[in-house]
């Protein structure tokens, strides 16, 4: 790892403060070296002064390190907010005498050897600057420096030779994996897009299944909102739609609506007024004339909206059956008054408040806000499942 730039000024002796000296031998050498603190009003920082003992030179070595140079050095320092507690680290670190000099030209190296966040060993590596112009080194002892590091260097580009060899065969290997990867989506894709062509076909087929003999309903849209409605709980099932009155059919007076289905229980009424607009309602109770009746698992809808309105009500009044009425769900979602059906012009529908069925954005919802209907044709259904 590459040393920092340490910084060059030289500290003033009285400056730096609580001083901790090391003796470390290099070969037949031995040095001294001082670790500090120094005070400064901007940036605190770590100082090391190395000298070489029992030597007639005035050689010595000095630098000093701020926190961010110490982080950028290695990862361990991250960690600490102060240059007390990286001052302390490396303290621990001199006391483990896990540490050894390397001389570098004018320069002494300064190799600490600690285990990072990832445990694994490391070498810390600190320039420490010369401060002296009197250097004195032999001409071959300088020659077997730069050998040395010359082969430190060739070490380092066999390493990194190697850890690109690694890499290449790393990326070679996800590529690989990623081509596969390919693969497979492209194959669920297929797999999702015959699924879903394949639960289009059965659709389309219960659709064809699911005909109803009705002047009113005309889409396979319509059919499946009442159906899936209808089934609610028995989705294996299937929907029958059994026509037992057609107002064309069968006469629009209240009397011909009672002969077709008094004593007829699960039936659906369907209503197409005479501006096209469609809506209607279920009730599981027996039409007859035994007036309001509660039914929990009643519903209107809008063929328009394509919209359920389920009972919010369910322990008040649902529907009406009365003998000179038409069909009627409270309160009042819609009532086909005592009149001919195709010839009364004043049906009516009830607020989104008063009626037991909602949720309602707006009054008479079922009517596109109008409260009074013109009936164009009314047919009721009797339902069963199969």
């Amino acid at each position: 790892m590459e040393a920092p730039t340490a910084y060059t000024n030289k500290p003033i002796l009285d400056e730096i403060i609580d001083i901790k000296e090391y003796t470390i031998n290099l070969k037949e050498l031995q040095f001294k070296i001082q670790i500090g603190k120094i005070k400064k009003e901007l940036n605190n920082l770590i100082n090391f002064k190395v000298e070489e003992l029992n030597s007639n030179s005035n050689t010595f070595y000095q630098s000093s390190f701020s926190l961010d140079d110490l982080k950028n050095i290695s990862k361990l320092f991250r960690v600490y907010d102060s240059i007390e507690e990286a001052y302390n680290e490396l303290i621990k670190i001199l006391n483990d005498k896990k540490i050894f000099l390397e001389l570098n030209l004018n320069d002494i190296i300064i190799h600490l050897n600690i285990s990072n966040l990832s445990s694994k060993l490391e070498d810390i590596s600190l320039i420490i600057k010369n401060q002296s112009k009197s250097i004195d080194k032999s001409y071959d002892s300088l020659i077997n420096e730069i050998n040395e590091l010359k082969k430190k260097s060739f070490e380092k580009d066999i390493q990194q030779k190697q850890w690109k060899e690694n890499i290449e065969n790393q990326i070679k290997e996800l590529k690989k994996e990623n081509l596969e990867l390919k693969k497979e989506i492209e194959e669920l894709k297929q797999w999702k897009q015959n699924t879903e062509n394949e639960l289009k076909q059965y659709q389309q087929k219960i659709q064809i299944e699911q005909k109803i003999d009705s002047k009113i309903i005309n889409s396979n849209e319509e059919i499946n909102l009442l159906s899936n409605r209808l089934k609610k709980n028995n989705q294996n099932k299937k929907v029958v739609f059994n026509l037992i009155y057609r107002a064309s059919r069968d006469g629009d007076s209240p009397n011909d609506y009672h002969k077709k289905c008094d004593g007829k229980i699960n039936t659906l009424c369907i209503i197409q007024t005479i501006k096209g607009i469609k809506f209607g309602g279920y009730t599981e109770t027996i039409i007859n004339d035994s007036g309001d009746n509660i039914d929990s698992n009643a519903f209107v809808f809008s063929l328009d909206k394509m919209k359920i309105y389920e009972n919010l009500k369910k322990n008040e009044c649902a529907v009406g059956h009365f003998k000179n009425w038409g069909p009627i769900f409270r309160r009042d979602a819609f009532a086909i008054w005592n009149q001919n059906f195709f010839s009364y012009n004043k049906h009516t529908l009830g607020s989104k408040n008063q009626s037991n069925f909602g949720i309602m954005d707006i009054d008479n919802e079922l009517n596109n806000g109008e409260t009074y209907f013109t009936v164009r044709e009314l047919e009721v259904f009797q339902i069963f499942l199969e």
